[in-house]
């Protein structure tokens, strides 16, 4: 379970409008090298050994970077697990690169003027809820709230 931001590039004005991309409206991102050399400035420490599943860990992130095999590049998928961190990353990779970023829980693009970190809350939310519910049923639960991400696959 993870929150989803999908990176494009599409007019401001589609933006503006709080409307969904779709692939008629999406412009590339780039070429291929030009999309992992922005990932490698905008993250650094990730681990690029493959380079169409990024990983970014530290103490307080866990997210994935899934980048398409194609040239061009159309869209990024960053996979998020937890951390506040992480906004901060998204915002600088958007600013350095005119990509918009498409929040998949609010079904909007992420506003960096208004609440940010409106998606990763409720996503959140949801997360603690299904965690909670699985306790109640008797369920094992891999991993308690609030741990590291490297604590979620330890039992």
């Amino acid at each position: 379970m993870s929150w989803d931001v999908m990176l494009v590039s599409v007019p401001d004005e589609l933006v503006a409008k709080h409307e969904a991309p779709d692939w008629e409206t999406v412009r590339p991102l780039g070429t291929r090298d030009e999309v992992l050399a922005a990932l490698e400035k905008a993250l650094p420490g990730a681990d690029f050994s493959d380079p169409t599943w990024i990983t970014v860990w530290t103490e307080t992130v866990s997210m994935q970077v899934s980048v398409e095999e194609e040239d061009p590049i159309d869209n990024v998928m960053l996979m998020i697990r937890d951390g506040d961190e992480v906004l901060s990353m998204i915002q600088k990779l958007c600013e350095t690169t005119a990509w918009k970023a498409w929040d998949t829980t609010t079904g909007d693009f992420i506003d960096w003027e208004a609440d940010p970190g409106k998606g990763l809350q409720a996503w959140r939310g949801a997360r603690d809820h299904v965690l909670e519910q699985l306790e109640r049923e008797g369920e094992t639960v891999l991993a308690p709230k609030r741990r590291q991400w490297w604590q979620y696959w330890r039992r």
